[in-house]
């Protein structure tokens, strides 16, 4: 089994600001490749690292974000409850500082990211007489007063944050013992906002944690659980480092694969690959199109799709895995008809929306 490494970044400030003056989008994929395994006689795969673009996007001149909190409190006995053998109970929980450890993850992850210059926290509720059931967004005047008191660009703001908490606890006749189970979920609100415009953004996210036990004795799994408002702070904190991840563009790892068979040319075209010599094993796949053997020129099509792709060419790409995908359909070999054609209409799929992704992070970086 061999491997390639991924190129860290030790220092994502550099690298975004890198990333924005390049002019090539091959820069995008990590180009150092891991060969996670070998899967049969005719394929291998690799993982690949692509920029996806964020949920936001925000305008270029945004380089001093304000995180604000714009939430209402929640009732102390909304969401939380504890079930024994089906007996229901609701109890009552203080969750009015998780809109803070919330705003607090996501400020520190997002500083330490360096997408923006600054990235500052107001932490005095703006909604002091609003209603938890009730969204309300800052007014335009709160935004541009805000933006002038913090210097700010834009205003990222929470407008709700509910916290859920489930105990249960059951009794397995089969395996004579108690589990205890706590689960945890949050519903999160946010706002984009620029000062001097009435333009607004609004996203929702949902996350959850979990955690069981079990023992002999009822009382003991119950107290191997966390103590519950330990784990609302632990949602919190996470829901706010989930959030960054999802409205910035981030990293996701993807497979991509390389097919051959008993041609030579095609296992030649393999040896490159180790030693990220793409053109070399471009060279001789687009060779092989006019192949006698149609498991070849499909094989071939579909590497050269690959190799178009980890040098950025994604449209170049398409057209090739698309003559793969024909390939396979007009032929009546078994190889091309299982997991081969599959394959290759997933990575047609892919590809499309790479492309779309690419004019979206061009605006986003």
């Amino acid at each position: 089994m061999l491997y390639w490494h991924k190129t860290e970044y030790p220092n994502f400030k550099l690298f975004y600001r890198n990333l924005r003056n390049m002019k090539k989008r091959f820069s995008l994929l990590f180009i150092a490749l891991l060969l996670v395994g070998f899967l049969s006689a005719e394929k291998y795969y690799i993982s690949i690292d692509i920029l996806r673009p964020g949920d936001l996007t925000f305008a270029s001149q945004v380089n001093n974000l304000l995180l604000v909190n714009n939430t209402v409190p929640q009732p102390h006995g909304f969401g939380h409850s504890i079930t024994i053998e089906g007996q229901n109970n609701l109890v009552e929980q203080n969750t009015d500082s998780l809109p803070l450890f919330c705003l607090a993850a996501m400020q520190e992850d997002l500083q330490n990211i360096g997408f923006f210059s600054s990235v500052q926290l107001h932490a005095t509720s703006t909604n002091s007489k609003g209603s938890f059931y009730a969204l309300q967004r800052l007014s335009p005047q709160w935004v541009d007063s805000l933006c002038i008191a913090y210097g700010a660009d834009a205003v990222l703001a929470l407008n709700r944050i509910a916290v859920t908490d489930q105990i249960t606890c059951l009794f397995s006749e089969y395996a004579e013992e108690w589990s205890a189970a706590l689960d945890v979920s949050s519903l999160s609100s946010w706002s984009l906002h620029y000062p001097h415009s009435s333009e607004v953004t609004n996203k929702h996210y949902a996350d959850t944690l979990s955690w069981q036990t079990e023992n002999f004795e009822l009382q003991t799994a119950y107290a191997q659980l966390p103590d519950r408002a330990d784990a609302e702070v632990d949602i919190a904190l996470h829901t706010g480092a989930q959030s960054v991840k999802r409205i910035l563009p981030a990293w996701q790892r993807t497979d991509r694969y390389f097919y051959t068979n008993n041609n030579k040319r095609l296992l030649q075209g393999m040896d490159s690959i180790p030693y990220q010599k793409w053109d070399a094993a471009f060279a001789i796949w687009n060779a092989l199109h006019e192949d006698k053997s149609v498991v070849t020129r499909a094989y071939a099509a579909a590497n050269v799709a690959v190799i178009y792709e980890l040098k950025g060419h994604f449209e170049q790409a398409l057209q090739w895995v698309q003559k793969a995908c024909e390939l396979a359909h007009s032929s009546v070999a078994y190889q091309l008809k299982t997991t081969f054609l599959e394959e290759q209409q997933n990575y047609l799929q892919q590809l499309k929306q790479r492309i779309k992704d690419e004019e979206l992070l061009k605006r986003q970086l």
